[in-house]
């Protein structure tokens, strides 16, 4: 399997879709910084008290990361359906086995460093801009869970990928589950960030004649998750891929060792799904 992984690491290296991708996370990281330095730069022109850190827009960019990884892993894999490579891989004596991890650990590897490689942009161009108030704990503890998270996700995209002969029918699949993925990951914040009674300032006549702001009455949000209810949305906050990665990207990462029992129990069930199911395909 080590000549196998090595082979797909020297054909992926020479692919233009591999250096669209590494240049696509720089420029993303790039610009995210530089568009954040200039809408502060305006709000401190125009009289508002802004806080020039690097910490709000750190880790914007795993989100980006995640779905350019979709496109990669269709890409990729698509490419080796269509020239036939997969086939070829089989009449020399590759093992299915090895054919499906190989896969894997190559994406995985593109997608880590494409990860890096925005946060290097970032924070090597952001901090020297608009410092940092994050510890490198705190960063330290983000990147490792990021990593985490995408590795998780890519074993997913494999899944996917190498179940669907067709490249233009693997990059739509993966889009749509990945925008599935971002739009139950968007449901579960927000069903988790409803408040639990609605209230504020209301205005209201007073006996002189005049106005005043008091106290409204507190009124329970139906919309309030409560009971197992609650715990279920809680435990998919903490177990989705895509959830942990929108944690982090709005600086809420979750708890670290629980990321990544959660991650590995994804990553080892999806891949062995995945494995027995490419046993079975008739590739021809």
């Amino acid at each position: 399997m080590a000549k196998l992984v090595i082979s797909d690491f020297s054909r992926m290296a020479k692919s233009l879709c591999f250096r669209i991708y590494m240049g696509f996370a720089a420029i993303y990281g790039v610009i995210t910084v530089f568009s954040e330095y200039i809408s502060l730069c305006n709000a401190q022109n125009m009289g508002f008290d802004v806080n020039f850190a690097t910490d709000r827009l750190a880790f914007n960019g795993v989100l980006a990361i995640m779905f350019a990884a979709a496109v990669f892993a269709g890409m990729f894999v698509g490419r080796e359906y269509s020239d036939g490579t997969i086939r070829n891989k089989l009449v020399v004596g590759h093992g299915r086995f090895g054919i499906y991890l190989s896969n894997f650990t190559v994406c995985a590897a593109v997608n880590v460093l494409a990860l890096l490689i925005n946060l290097i942009a970032v924070f090597s161009i952001g901090i020297p801009l608009m410092g940092i108030d994050m510890s490198a704990g705190e960063a330290a503890v983000n990147i490792v869970i990021s990593v985490i998270a995408i590795v998780s996700i890519t074993a997913l995209f494999i899944f996917i990928a190498m179940l669907v002969k067709s490249k233009a029918s693997a990059l739509v699949i993966l889009l749509l589950f990945t925008f599935f993925m971002f739009g139950a990951t968007s449901f579960v914040d927000s069903r988790l960030e409803e408040p639990e009674y609605y209230g504020g300032m209301e205005l209201v006549a007073t006996e002189d004649n005049g106005f005043e702001y008091r106290m409204a009455e507190q009124e329970k949000n139906p919309y309030y998750l409560e009971g197992d209810a609650r715990k279920a949305f809680e435990f998919l906050n903490d177990f989705l891929p895509s959830s942990q990665l929108y944690r982090i990207a709005s600086l809420n990462a979750p708890e670290l060792a629980k990321t990544a029992i959660y991650d590995i129990i994804v990553l080892i069930a999806v891949t062995e799904a995945g494995i027995l199911l490419f046993r079975k395909k008739d590739i021809r």
